[in-house]
């Protein structure tokens, strides 16, 4: 997930929020256990994103797409 200026994080400064959806290979070997390290990457989300767009980007966009 990299730090913030770096990996996913950047992301959010430089394409539209409304395109963005993330994923991760959390949990495997050599990567912290998703319960670790999510909550910490959803608070710099929206922080960089802001909260409306970070909600936005972490349910209703990837609904839409499992849904799909």
């Amino acid at each position: 997930m990299g730090g913030p200026d770096e990996g996913s994080l950047r992301l959010v400064d430089v394409y539209p929020h409304s395109l963005l959806v993330f994923g991760g290979d959390l949990g495997h070997a050599g990567h912290p256990a998703p319960a670790d390290i999510v909550p910490q990457w959803m608070r710099s989300l929206e922080e960089r994103a802001g909260a409306k767009d970070a909600a936005a980007i972490t349910t209703r966009t990837t609904q839409q797409l499992l849904l799909q």
